[in-house]
């Protein structure tokens, strides 16, 4: 797991566990099939923030490295694990 996803589950850790927000998941998909799953998730106001909070997520994991395959992809999921969106890690690859 990366040092920024790591971050990010402590804080939804901190977060008040009676928050009526909803949950979100962020899984990161290799092209070998390996994955990074989001065990934790993440509280956040809307699908709307949880898609921004992909998308600099992934900005941030791409300034560490190691993330730079074209067919990288992140998978949104709300908070019954259904798939909102998937998010190349690409833009060329959408």
């Amino acid at each position: 797991m990366s040092v920024y996803v790591a971050r990010a589950l402590a804080r939804a850790g901190r977060a008040k566990r009676n928050s009526r927000n909803p949950r979100y998941f962020f899984t990161i998909r290799r092209l070998d099939g390996e994955i990074e799953d989001d065990t934790h998730g993440m509280i956040l106001l809307n699908d709307a923030a949880a898609l921004s909070y992909a998308e600099h997520a992934i900005r941030q994991l791409q300034k560490t490295g190691g993330y730079d395959d074209p067919q990288l992809m992140m998978i949104l999921k709300n908070e019954t694990r259904q798939p909102l969106s998937s998010l190349p890690f690409l833009l060329g690859c959408a």
